[in-house]
């Protein structure tokens, strides 16, 4: 996966004003503003007109609101949970025919580094999560979003979590996160535990022991402060950001996404097409990639999207084969392979939910997310997402 689909350019552009020839249509994981009609409300339903999502970004919070009615969307962002709006961008967002949402700037704030005309990549998980490639210098993973104004009431146990961002410079061999595991989160504590935790280097080590995460003293707007984290937290999917105790704060964090735990019946559950974000350090350039996969009987062919808007696909191909045990060590959870276009290799572990939403009215939509080694640099991280197209 040699082929980039960002330009290398000081602004994160992922498509020229000229190429937004957007096409219309539903996909799975994209709700069509034009298939809601006149409703009208609050919150994050399928029948809402706006819907939205809040996650941490390397330079603050930031908060997309999509309106379905007109296709329009807004992104904030704030330095913290309580200080004042710093970033305000306005523009409209339609569907590409690769599945991404593309979001298309009129309107920013003036020294934000965003400007009018330019374009994002984003990927909605339904309701659940929304992903948008990085809005700051390229290096960052992509964003990643939960639902905003859901504090739970109810427990979460037992999620599936993983390592989407790892501190600069972090000594692999001395940290005490390690990779992926099983979760819970208690809103009456606002407390999460992460009960188990799997490092990929020794991926038979199930014993490793829990570890609780600080506690906060409320919740506001799906947003949990401790002394030196941060989460953001829904009723379904949640994301931890871990600061670095030693003096940088959450300048320098670990972020953790976690999501419902669901078994894997068989390898041929997740049979399909998607489509997602791959995140590789070691990329030259910027280190995100928008990706096409096919998935047949646990091995999925990957390809590099090199024009979102027509769905032109790269003909090297990656392949992330998950040909481990089901739900090893946890529901939900498979170990395999990424083999990358230059035939290199490296453990990769996924959590692969059929069910996302989890809702009897609603489609079942199939999302994975993976944390891996970079195949080139073993001790660099790798992460790919990938919703059912």
């Amino acid at each position: 996966m040699a082929t980039n689909f960002l330009p290398s350019q000081g602004k994160t552009l992922l498509l020229s004003a000229a190429l937004l020839t957007l096409l219309a249509g539903c996909k799975a994981g994209f709700d069509d503003p034009e298939s809601e009609g006149d409703s009208s409300g609050d919150g994050n339903d399928g029948s809402d007109t706006i819907v939205s999502f809040i996650g941490q970004g390397s330079a603050g919070i930031w908060e997309t609101a999509l309106n379905r009615t007109d296709s329009t969307f807004t992104l904030e962002r704030r330095n913290e949970a309580d200080t004042a709006i710093d970033v305000t961008v306005e523009g409209s967002y339609s569907l590409a025919n690769s599945g991404f949402t593309i979001l298309e700037v009129t309107d920013a704030s003036d020294g934000s580094g965003i400007y009018r005309d330019d374009s994002y990549a984003g990927l909605q998980v339904g309701d659940s999560l929304m992903l948008i490639a990085s809005l700051e210098p390229s290096g960052y993973t992509p964003l990643i979003q939960v639902p905003s104004d859901d504090c739970p009431s109810s427990d979460s146990e037992n999620q599936v979590w993983s390592l989407i961002q790892q501190k600069n410079n972090i000594d692999r061999n001395s940290d005490t996160l390690k990779d992926y595991g099983r979760l819970s989160y208690y809103p009456g504590d606002y407390q999460a535990r992460l009960n188990s935790r799997i490092s990929l280097d020794t991926p038979d080590d199930y014993n490793q022991s829990s570890r609780a995460l600080e506690t906060g003293e409320s919740c506001d707007q799906g947003i949990v402060e401790t002394a030196n984290n941060r989460y953001f937290v829904s009723t379904s999917t949640n994301i931890f950001t871990l600061g670095d105790t030693s003096g940088s704060g959450l300048a320098n964090p670990q972020i953790l996404l976690s999501t419902p735990s669901l078994a894997v019946i068989e390898r041929t559950s997740f049979d399909g097409e998607f489509v997602g974000f791959y995140y590789d350090a070691t990329l030259t350039g910027t280190k995100t990639q928008a990706v096409h996969a096919n998935c047949d009987n646990g091995s999925c062919e990957l390809h590099s999207i090199t024009d979102l808007l027509n769905d032109t696909r790269g003909q090297a191909s990656s392949t992330l084969a998950l040909e481990g045990d089901l739900n090893v060590p946890t529901a939900g959870v498979i170990r395999g392979t990424f083999t990358d276009s230059l035939n290199l290799s490296a453990e990769i572990s996924c959590a692969v939910n059929t069910n996302i939403e989890s809702a009897a009215d609603i489609d079942a939509l199939a999302f994975i997310h993976c944390v891996g080694r970079a195949p080139s640099n073993n001790n660099n991280l790798t992460t790919l997402f990938l919703v059912a197209k």
